[in-house]
């Protein structure tokens, strides 16, 4: 008997897009995905070295711990879509 992940999996499918640079020239390219949840982690240049924004987690699973923004991906809604909007709902802080 299949889990309720592999029930979703197999209904859902995503479109992630990887953006890439290569000197001036940007390249953009589509890989389908199935997926139901999104993390991510956000770095911010700082000098010579790269800040790493994590959040301390509140509640009772692992209260107090330091951990990435993660969330489940909406019903139509892309990838890329729910990475921004989680790091919003997580973080109050706009990201584009």
């Amino acid at each position: 008997m299949q889990g309720n992940a592999e029930r979703l999996l197999k209904r859902k499918k995503v479109k992630f897009f990887i953006k890439i640079s290569v000197g001036s020239r940007k390249l953009k390219r589509e890989i389908p995905i199935r997926s139901i949840a999104i993390s991510l982690f956000i770095l911010r240049p700082r000098d010579d070295n790269f800040e790493l924004l994590l959040l301390r987690r509140t509640g009772s699973t692992l209260s107090g711990e330091w951990c990435q923004i993660a969330g489940g991906i909406e019903h139509g809604e892309t990838a890329w879509q729910a990475a921004l909007r989680e790091a919003k709902e997580e973080t109050g802080c706009r990201f584009r």
